[in-house]
């Protein structure tokens, strides 16, 4: 999906970062889910993805962003 499509739709924001957690590429994952939070703040299921995203990136500072929102 393209930068304009997740920056768009929350939905597809999330399966991005889904897709790219799940494959095992959570640097790229990482990157699109800063992204996203920027462009959908208030999106809980986006904020929720990321939140499973940081616990296996060990990245205590994302979790807590995701969890704010």
């Amino acid at each position: 999906l393209s930068d304009d499509v997740v920056n768009a739709d929350a939905r597809a924001a999330r399966m991005k970062v889904d897709t790219l957690h799940e494959a095992g590429r959570l640097e790229e994952a990482r990157e699109v889910a800063l992204q996203a939070m920027d462009h959908h703040p208030d999106n809980v299921p986006l904020h929720a993805s990321i939140g499973v995203l940081a616990i296996d990136l060990d990245d205590r500072d994302l979790a807590l962003r995701a969890a704010q929102k």
